[in-house]
């Protein structure tokens, strides 16, 4: 199983959202559409273009090919049963399995995935048990280690002294 990092939206505009409802999302609320039937990352770079037409000019080709490769992986690379950590507020760190495949919702955040709550770590002991901060600025990754290893499902669940069944 992969461990992700999947953050609630700009400066964690979804948290609540994501606690309510144990759902994670990607922030990308001006895609209006299901996107459950995207083929390949030309069709989804379509739809973005058309929901971002001011992405390219305003950020780059390399800032929009890095949001579409993000969208991706929430819709296809992201599976039930890995690992996902999500930063809160106050320094802590919600760590959920997934358990749903991709839906819309015609709410924001609209494209979501929902999830079952395993436990919290905090920043501190991330950093210390794997020698790394819990950074990431975008939304949707896998997790490495300071080797530059991806991080396994078993590192996470040590951290937080639990067996998952």
């Amino acid at each position: 199983m992969v461990v992700w990092i999947n953050n609630a939206g700009e400066n964690r505009e979804f948290e609540e959202i994501f606690l309510k409802n144990n759902i994670i999302a990607i922030k990308w609320v001006k895609i209006k559409e299901d996107l459950s039937n995207i083929k390949n990352k030309e069709e989804l770079k379509e739809v973005y273009i058309k929901a971002y037409p001011e992405n390219i000019s305003k950020y780059g080709v390399n800032e929009v090919r890095k949001d579409i490769n993000e969208i991706w992986r929430f819709l296809n690379e992201m599976k039930k049963g890995d690992i996902v950590l999500i930063p809160l507020s106050g320094g802590k760190v919600l760590v959920a399995e997934i358990n749903g495949e991709y839906t819309f919702n015609k709410e924001r955040p609209r494209h979501r995935r929902k999830v079952k709550r395993i436990g919290t770590i905090s920043r501190a002991q991330y950093k210390e048990y794997f020698n790394k901060q819990l950074q990431y600025g975008r939304t949707v990754a896998k997790l490495k280690d300071e080797n530059n290893n991806y991080l396994k499902e078993e590192d996470i669940l040590k951290l937080i002294n639990i067996e998952k069944n």
